[in-house]
Order: structure tokens, then C-alpha cells, then sequence
């Protein structure tokens, strides 16, 4: 345990106020991300791992297509070109969580 003071686990557990199904997190680029607008009564985010999903295999197609225009007069043309990878990945416990909390535009 380490000495950081908050909430111990068994209440976090109990005053959950919702949680995201794996449907609503999706890739964003190259990042999982889940966008939601926060209630007022809730006061934490906890972000925690589904053991569950520990050991899965994930296999992504990451695109990428740009366009350019040539003048060849008396013609104009768009030339485009891009770029294909497959990415495989094992679900783990371990890497980087980064956190970005934004207010809505407007509000």
C-alpha cells in the first residue's frame, strides 16, 4: 500500500456511480479514449484495468491518405497517396495513462 491519503478501495467500490462498457471506449488515433460530460454529484475518476482483457490480442488497421494538388495548365488535379499498417498488440496491465479532462465548448 502506499501511503497516499483518499478513499480506500472498498468505498470507491460502493459509491460507483457508472462505469464505461468496452463499446464506448474506442481508438482515437492510436489512443483509447472514452468522452463523457461530468454529473455533479460524482467527485473522482478512478480508471482501472479489466483483467479480464489482460492477454487478449488486438489487430488495427492504421491508415493514413493525404491529397495534393497539381497545376499542369490548362488542367488541375488532385494526386493522392497514403499509407497502411497493421498493428498487433497483447492487452496489458502495464504502459502510460494519460488523463485529459477539457470543458465543454462553450460552457
Amino acid at each position: 500500500m502506499s501511503g497516499r491519503p483518499g478513499p480506500a478501495p472498498d468505498v470507491i467500490s460502493r459509491s460507483l456511480k457508472r462505469e464505461f462498457s468496452r463499446r464506448q471506449i474506442v481508438f482515437r488515433g492510436s489512443a483509447l479514449s472514452v468522452i463523457f460530460r461530468a454529473h455533479p454529484d460524482e467527485r473522482y475518476l478512478v480508471v482501472a484495468c479489466d483483467p479480464r482483457a489482460v492477454g487478449q490480442r488486438l489487430t488495427q488497421l492504421r491508415d493514413a491518405t493525404q491529397g495534393t494538388a497539381v497545376a499542369a495548365y490548362p488542367v488541375f488535379f488532385t494526386v493522392y497517396s497514403g499509407t497502411d499498417a497493421t498493428v498487433k498488440n497483447t492487452l496489458s496491465q502495464n504502459g502510460r495513462v494519460a488523463i485529459s479532462l477539457q470543458p465543454l465548448p462553450g460552457k
